[in-house]
């Protein structure tokens, strides 16, 4: 797998688990914290299905161990989202997601990079 298509693949799953939670917590009016399990699973989802499509397993870093790190980064991001909010309770949810979605986002471009130096890649 390439860093790019590593990235695009983590971004579209980024944005469809903010899609899903916006709309599972305004129209639906569920709360935010279920709003954002559901969509963090249904980015998990994503994140698979894009791997196991347009991957092929050739490439330094083995699809396996990018799905690991993908799906971690959405659980760790789904974590410090939960912390955010709990600790912050009078920002709004959009703020949170945002703040943590970005350090999210960096931890998997960091880590995917690790996973492919220590592979042997460029």
């Amino acid at each position: 797998m390439t860093f790019i298509t590593f990235i695009i693949s983590y971004a579209a799953s980024a944005v469809i688990d903010a899609a899903l939670t916006w709309a599972l917590a305004s129209s639906i009016g569920l709360p935010i914290l279920i709003a954002r399990v559901l969509g963090m699973l249904a980015a998990s989802l994503c994140f698979i299905i894009v791997q196991k499509k347009f991957v092929e397993a050739d490439r330094p870093v083995s699809p396996v161990l990018a799905r690991i790190i993908g799906i971690g980064c959405i659980f760790f991001g789904y974590v410090l989202f939960a912390f955010l909010l709990a600790n912050n309770a009078m920002l709004q949810w959009h703020v949170v997601y945002m703040a943590s979605a970005i350090p999210t986002f960096a931890l998997a471009i960091f880590g995917f990079w690790r996973a492919s130096t220590r592979a042997g890649a460029p």
